[in-house]
């Protein structure tokens, strides 16, 4: 859909908006109700959660290694989403025809 450098900006908004934004839906959800909260409670279940990924806080108190049971899941939970986007992006452009050489 875009050129290389609007798809690149357009990867790191959203990125930074899930890993700033995400993780704080369920202290907004108190201050909420009706049409605003079901709609913070779709984007919560249906966007990636990537502080899941966030080892800053593991490393800066000694925390140690990490459950392997964690790990595991978490290893899955990014497993699963990178499945899910590459499926995304496969039946968007699964229809399209892509002709080589041209510019648009």
């Amino acid at each position: 859909f875009l050129s290389q450098g609007a798809g690149g900006t357009a990867s790191g908004i959203f990125v930074f908006l899930s890993y700033l934004f995400i993780p704080r839906i369920p202290n907004m959800l108190t201050y909420e109700e009706g049409v605003r909260a079901g709609a913070l409670k779709l984007i919560y279940f249906t966007a990636p959660h990537l502080e899941l990924f966030d080892m800053r806080v593991r490393v800066i108190h000694s925390l140690g290694l990490l459950d392997l049971r964690i790990f595991i899941a978490t290893v899955l939970y990014g497993i699963l989403l990178t499945t899910a986007f590459m499926g995304i992006a496969w039946l968007i452009f699964s229809k399209k025809h892509f002709k080589r050489g041209e510019h648009a």
